[in-house]
């Protein structure tokens, strides 16, 4: 009934549309150069026309298309209600031009409280509104998603509960000899072997992974049976595990690792999520979804655990581990006072050591088909042309250095000199104009 009231609702609407044009036509083809109406005809035509437009633009009841409408029609007929008239009277009747102009400023004329403001005006303001409704959108959106992350989470600890307080059940059922109907999870035989292949820290691993909080008894059993996709997730990870999945950190988290303490591994575990030990259980759990949280917590504790990095260089490093970079973030071991070159002149460094080496051949090239050819050793590049070339480069900066102070010594000199030759032109310029003043008096 209601795509019924709709379709005859927008029916109507077009029907009105399609007969309003048809008599705009209508109107429009008795004011045509083509029609066979007299010049008197068409002006009362125009008139009767502009008379019914205004009629609807100023009326109460009419519906603000209607009055749109009527509005862009009067500034269409008006100035053809002038033309008309200035052509049948000769320019000697004014009263439709002043009619005309009446009606324009009447419509033309904002009222005295209006607060409509310029265009420019109300576009911005318009464009502020939205910039608002969009703020809001997005904090709504924000608040959606949060609340959204806390209905999953409140659900995944209702579950957690039910199925704990189910296990508490079992004694009361076996008391009372009542039927046991709860749901059981009974693994596959592939799953359940490589389950009990497991060590209890792998176990652990697993369940932390899927997010179960409680210990590895009945009610972990109840719980994987009231989900058949946590079932499978189990199945799955069980299956990963036990095939000889294993986390590999990369390098720089290795060395990041390897240089905290056995309580900043600790915090930095709890802090990624993990509630066990430093174990393959731990292993595990990185392994199956958490690598992420791992790493930046890895990374984390090791920078608050103070290990220093040396970006714009040092002449003396202290003794232990200190971030480099040759790719990404990477930890170095070292007795300290070394000299760290920073990251541009370390480039310079290469681009003087990369020409010099060019012109050497490193290593030999066996001959194609050659099977028995042994790769040979790398030849040992010596180090001391750019030794050499850089104690050049900087005796040559120190000469530059020299030669722009002696320069700037020698500026200043010939300033000075200017300053005294200009004196002494201007005791000159005084000298001689007393003299001639002299010579006039004689005179």
């Amino acid at each position: 009934q209601q795509d019924l009231i709709s379709n005859l609702q927008e029916g109507a609407v077009a029907a009105a549309n399609v007969a309003r044009q048809f008599r705009q036509a209508y109107d429009s083809l008795a004011l045509n150069d083509n029609s066979p109406l007299g010049a008197y005809e068409k002006l009362l035509e125009a008139r009767r026309q502009f008379d019914e437009a205004y009629t609807t633009a100023t009326s109460s009841t009419a519906t603000d298309t209607d009055k749109t409408a009527a509005e862009q029609l009067l500034q269409q007929l008006g100035p053809t209600v002038v033309q008309l008239a200035s052509a049948y009277f000769a320019n000697s009747d004014r009263t439709d031009y002043d009619r005309v102009r009446a009606v324009f400023d009447q419509l033309g004329t904002l009222p005295i409280n209006a607060d409509l403001g310029t265009a420019d005006q109300q576009l911005q303001a318009a464009q502020a509104q939205l910039g608002e409704l969009q703020k809001a959108r997005a904090e709504a959106a924000r608040i959606g998603e949060r609340q959204y992350g806390a209905i999953g989470s409140l659900k995944d600890v209702m579950d957690q509960s039910y199925a704990v307080w189910q296990a508490a059940l079992t004694p009361l059922l076996q008391l009372t000899g009542t039927a046991d109907n709860r749901p059981h999870y009974s693994a596959p035989a592939a799953v359940q072997t490589a389950w009990d292949g497991l060590s209890a820290d792998q176990q652990h691993g697993i369940a932390r992974a899927m997010g179960w909080g409680g210990d590895i008894d009945e009610a972990f059993n109840l719980w994987l049976a009231s989900s058949t996709q946590r079932a499978a997730t189990f199945g799955a990870d069980v299956t990963a595990i036990a095939s000889g999945a294993r986390y590999g950190a990369s390098e720089s988290v290795q060395r990041a690792w390897d240089a905290l303490t056995e309580a900043q591994r600790l915090a930095a575990v709890r802090g990624a999520g993990y509630d066990g030990g430093l174990d393959a259980g731990l292993n595990a759990w990185v392994k199956l979804g958490h690598q992420a949280a791992f790493e930046a917590a890895v990374r984390a504790a090791a920078h608050t655990a103070g290990v220093p990095g040396f970006a714009v260089g040092t002449m003396s490093t202290p003794p232990g581990a200190v971030w480099v970079g040759e790719k990404g973030p990477e930890l170095l071991w070292q007795g300290g006072a070394a000299a760290v070159a920073s990251s541009a002149d370390s480039m310079r460094i290469y681009d003087m050591w990369q020409s010099a080496a060019n012109d050497r051949l490193p290593y030999g090239i066996p001959s194609v088909g050659d099977r028995s050819a042994v790769t040979p050793t790398p030849e040992r590049f010596d180090l001391s042309p750019l030794v050499r070339q850089v104690a050049e480069l900087t005796r040559e900066v120190k000469e530059l250095r020299a030669e722009r102070s002696k320069d700037a010594r020698r500026k200043e000199a010939l300033d000075e000199q200017a300053i005294i030759t200009n004196a002494a032109g201007h005791e000159r310029t005084e000298i001689a104009l007393r003299r001639q003043r002299d010579r006039d008096r004689a005179a």
